[in-house]
Order: structure tokens, then C-alpha cells, then sequence
């Protein structure tokens, strides 16, 4: 700890920037975690296929169960 006080002071005039920098990587994970959310969030509005086998969606649903 004696050596971060030892170095803070010279952090201090770049307190803004340092803040800048990060708050702009809370944006840029945001941003990273937004993609994969957005692409469920298509996924799941599809509708489902008609014609599919009712038991090939409880054996992806639960893949140990026996289909």
C-alpha cells in the first residue's frame, strides 16, 4: 500500500483522462455483451418450425433424457 501512495500523486493531474478510460471500458464491455444478448433475443422471436417432431424439442431441451 506505501506504494501506491508513493505513486498517487503523480496520477493526479490525469484523473479525468484516467476516469475517461474507465468509464469508456464499461462502454465497451457493454457493448461486447450487448451482440450475443441481442442475437438470443432474435433467436427466440423465430416462430416455431410446424412440421417439426414434438419429441426433438424435449431432446434438445433435456439431452438426457431418452427421445
Amino acid at each position: 500500500m506505501n506504494e501506491l501512495r508513493t505513486v498517487l500523486p503523480y496520477f493526479r493531474p490525469y484523473k479525468k483522462v484516467m476516469a475517461l478510460g474507465v468509464a469508456l471500458v464499461v462502454v465497451a464491455n457493454s457493448f461486447s455483451l450487448a451482440g450475443p444478448y441481442l442475437l438470443k433475443l432474435a433467436v427466440d422471436a423465430l416462430p416455431p418450425d410446424p412440421g417439426a417432431d414434438p419429441r426433438a424439442r424435449r431432446c434438445a431441451r433435456w439431452p438426457s433424457t431418452r427421445c
